[in-house]
């Protein structure tokens, strides 16, 4: 199994959520340093959630262009750019700078299934893809549990770029992964066959766009099971989202408990999906070796 892969894809997910739920805990110090109203403090984390709807479909025309490797880093340059723009002064600044964080975590949703799918054995894919998945929660957990604390130290601001480290963790290691496979490249060897691997899984990104004929994209659209599926895929985010992004605040107007404490709260939350995830990894590994 190539494990500089598994390390970067694992890294990198720690980022793709973690910029976005690090805002809530913090909501009332934006609110009342920038004199926006919630509605306007609301917007920063519905912002990146409009571009993940709105750039998706165009994130497959990035990776055929760009390829699998560059878009994951483009991903992650692109997070750590919209993490610097946020610290501009006033509302216009944060709110690009989370518009730029959508998009670039946009990207990366889209761009590592298709990695593990294309590098990673089948037996190993779902394992992998369920570490993905936990690895933003875990991400989320650790900024929702930190951000709080490091605000009433440092200011709202510097708490959130703090987190850039995880970033830059991820650019480092993504980018020794895609040295050591340009060199690869200069020196082809003959690698052993994997069975089971899929190494076409990209090949519908990297090569011509396929087109639907106006008659099969009717007969999809006729499925009543796409649209139960879309219902409820989009009724499961918006909850977590709502939750995540109103959660802190919530606690703080019901219960009275300090910033710190509400974002502790908050981060049972996310420790509960992160939990819940590991469960699903382990009842996936077990239904595939049965």
């Amino acid at each position: 199994m190539p494990w500089l892969v598994v390390a970067g894809v694992l890294v990198a997910a720690l980022s793709l959520r973690s910029h976005i739920t690090s805002v809530p805990t913090v909501a009332p110090h934006i609110m009342s340093d920038l004199g926006v109203s919630a509605a306007a403090a609301g917007m920063l984390t519905t912002a990146p959630l409009l571009m993940f709807a709105l750039c998706t479909p165009a994130a497959a025309l990035v990776i055929r262009r760009a390829g699998p490797e560059l878009t994951l880093l483009l991903t992650l340059a692109g997070v750590l750019l919209g993490t610097l723009v946020r610290l501009g002064p006033g509302y216009g600044w944060v709110l690009t700078g989370m518009l730029i964080m959508g998009v670039s975590i946009t990207l990366g949703n889209v761009v590592i299934p298709v990695i593990i799918r294309r590098d990673l054995p089948s037996e190993h894919a779902s394992t992998a893809t369920a570490g993905y998945a936990a690895m933003m929660n875990l991400g989320s957990l650790v900024t929702t549990l930190g951000t709080a604390p490091l605000a009433d130290l440092l200011g709202w601001s510097p708490a959130l770029a703090a987190w850039m480290i995880l970033t830059i963790a991820g650019l480092v290691l993504w980018a020794v992964h895609m040295v050591r496979r340009a060199r690869a490249a200069e020196h082809p060897r003959v690698a052993p066959v994997v069975r089971g691997r899929a190494s076409d899984a990209a090949s519908a990104l990297t090569g011509p766009v396929p087109v639907l004929r106006e008659r099969s994209l009717r007969t999809v659209l006729g499925r009543p099971l796409l649209w139960l599926l879309t219902l409820a895929f989009a009724s499961q985010s918006a909850a977590y989202f709502a939750l995540t992004a109103w959660l802190p605040t919530l606690l703080v107007d019901t219960t009275g408990a300090s910033l710190t404490v509400a974002g502790a709260l908050a981060s049972v939350f996310q420790g509960w999906r992160w939990s819940a995830h590991s469960s699903c990894r382990c009842s996936c590994g077990t239904r595939v070796r049965s």
